[in-house]
C-alpha cells in the first residue's frame, strides 16, 4: 500500500517548505519516499549529538543529574546513544558504522567542552520541553487549511522569559555569521512562530 500525502491532514514541516524553496521537483520526491542511500557524516554525528544532549537535559529536568556531566558520563551517554542506533540501524553497511564511530569520538571531544563553556547558562535553565512535538492548525492567505509540525529541541524560561533552545553540529559556528543570520534563518522563525501559538 502506498503512501499518499495530503497537504491538508498531514501538513508541513520547515524542513519540507525549505526543500519546496529550494526545488520543487526535490520535495516531490521526498514525499514519494525517494532518498539517498546514507546517511552523512554531518546528518550522522547530529543525529549523535542531539540525542546525547536530549538525554544528558531529560536527567537534568528529572533530577536524576544535579549538574553538567563530567567527561567520563558524557562517554557513558554516547554509549547509551551508540547501542541504541546500531538497534535502529541492524544491517548498516561499513561506511555507515565508520560515520558513526567518527561522530561518536567527535561527540567525546567537543561535547564536554560544550557544557563547560555554557555551564553558567545551563544551571540557570528552566526547562518546560525537550524534544517538543508541535502540530499547529494554520489557514493560508487564500483560505487553504493544513498543519504545521516540527519538533523543537527545547523550550525554556530564563528566568521570566520562554524561550527557543536549538542545537547545531556542524564543524565550525562562526558567532559572528551566526548573529548575522539568525534573524533569517527559516528553521528558527518557523519555530518561534510556533511557539507563540503552543
Amino acid at each position: 500500500m502506498s503512501f499518499k500525502y495530503s497537504v491538508e491532514k498531514d501538513g508541513v514541516t520547515q524542513s519540507l517548505l525549505g526543500t519546496f524553496l529550494q526545488c520543487r521537483q526535490k520535495a516531490k520526491w521526498s514525499l514519494e519516499g525517494w532518498s539517498s542511500k546514507y546517511a552523512s557524516m554531518g546528518l550522522t554525528y547530529g543525529t549523535i549529538g542531539h540525542a546525547v544532549l536530549e538525554r544528558v537535559y531529560l536527567d537534568i529536568q528529572s533530577r536524576k543529574l544535579k549538574s553538567i556531566p563530567s567527561e567520563s558520563q558524557v562517554k557513558v551517554y554516547i554509549s547509551g546513544v551508540e547501542k541504541e542506533w546500531k538497534k535502529e540501524n541492524p544491517r548498516a553497511d561499513r561506511k555507515s558504522l565508520e560515520y558513526l564511530e567518527l561522530s561518536c569520538l567527535i561527540a567525546e571531544a567537543t561535547i564536554p567542552l560544550y557544557y563547560r563553556y555554557w555551564e553558567k547558562d545551563l544551571k540557570e535553565i528552566k526547562w518546560v520541553a525537550l524534544e517538543h512535538e508541535f502540530k499547529i492548525p494554520y489557514t493560508t492567505s487564500l483560505g487553504q487549511k493544513t498543519i504545521l509540525r516540527g519538533e523543537m529541541d527545547g523550550v525554556y524560561t530564563n528566568p521570566k522569559k520562554t524561550w527557543l533552545f536549538e542545537s547545531k553540529f556542524k564543524s565550525r559556528i562562526d558567532e559572528g555569521d551566526l548573529m548575522d543570520t539568525i534573524g533569517f534563518d527559516f528553521q528558527a522563525l518557523f519555530y518561534l512562530y510556533a511557539l507563540k501559538r503552543i
